[in-house]
């Protein structure tokens, strides 16, 4: 009898001993996939995060460079304007035929031949045609030179603009993304 017991005893023990090794391996894989849900919650979390940064940094790229377009579309529709104006305007001036002298329209032309010259390509093959267009005559009129200065403060204009959508999105870029 005594026997008996002492084996139910160490069986007892045994089982104990098992139930226990038991109950820590699942309790340490508990933990341990515990610790990969949370750790895949942050990942989603900054995922989320992120997607939604840049959807609000896209849409906001996308607003300010529809808005540049169509102030250029503008300008662009302006100046077309003011220049059937000034055409107007400069046919009945008696100076509008005259040349400028040879000096100061030699220097306009070889300036603007020098920028159309660095806006070409570098690969001939594709040449910008509008900008490798040659000009014949090295003579200038005043009407001439009148009509010049609206495209150019235009496109200046234009410029500026540009310039201004890309501090606007550079300012969206450095301010972090509205939490929702």
């Amino acid at each position: 009898m005594n026997s008996i017991r002492i084996w139910l005893i160490i069986l007892s023990c045994g089982a104990l001993v098992t139930l226990s090794l038991i109950a820590m391996h699942y309790s340490n894989k508990a933990d341990k996939v515990e610790g990969e849900r949370k750790q895949l919650a942050a990942d989603l979390s900054l995922t989320s995060t992120t997607l939604a940064t840049q959807s609000f940094q896209f849409q906001s790229f996308n607003e300010i460079a529809s808005n540049a377009n169509q102030y250029a579309a503008r300008v662009g529709a302006e100046i077309k304007e003011r220049e059937i104006e000034y055409r107007t305007i400069i046919k009945v001036e008696p100076c509008a035929d005259k040349y400028i002298p040879d000096v100061i329209a030699d220097r306009l032309l070889s300036y603007t031949e020098s920028l159309r010259s660095r806006a070409l390509y570098p690969d001939t093959g594709k040449t910008d045609s509008a900008a490798s267009r040659s000009i014949t005559a090295r003579r200038l009129t005043y009407a001439q030179a009148v009509l010049w200065i609206e495209p150019l403060l235009g496109l200046l204009d234009e410029a500026n603009k540009d310039r201004q959508s890309i501090r606007e999105i550079e300012h969206i870029r450095a301010t972090p993304a509205p939490q929702s």
